[in-house]
């Protein structure tokens, strides 16, 4: 198994399934409704979501406020525990409850787990 992963067999697999399958669709020898069958011509424009500048102002002063009035030798500390934790083999659960309860915030608990987990980077070998 470790071979055919090197290999890349599986991501080949799905994609050759994937191309497969796409061209059943555009020949019609597959149906998938709403998209080669029974389609809508009617197009309905999606809304935009438009973010008030207002409120992205007051989330960032509710931010700076976070951090100005929290114990931030405290977070730091549950930032460290989240990272030992996530180095071994511990349950990070308990350890990023105490960081939340200390104030960390997602971003902060996030960039913990990604300086030890690093970033999924999908790789292709065809």
């Amino acid at each position: 198994m470790i071979a055919a992963i090197e290999a890349g067999f599986q991501q080949r697999e799905i994609h050759n399934a994937a191309y497969a399958w796409q061209k059943r669709v555009e020949s019609g020898d597959a149906v998938v409704v709403g998209v080669n069958r029974y389609v809508d011509t009617e197009q309905a424009r999606p809304s935009l979501l438009r973010v008030d500048e207002a409120l992205q102002r007051t989330r960032a002063e509710r931010l700076r406020a976070l951090r100005a009035q929290r114990d931030d030798d405290d977070a730091r500390r549950a930032l460290a525990a989240i990272e030992e934790a996530a180095r071994g083999e511990a349950n990070l659960m308990p350890r990023i409850l105490d960081a939340v309860e200390r104030s960390a915030t997602l971003g902060e608990i996030a960039d913990v787990l990604r300086k030890v987990y690093g970033v999924h980077q999908e790789t292709f070998t065809f």
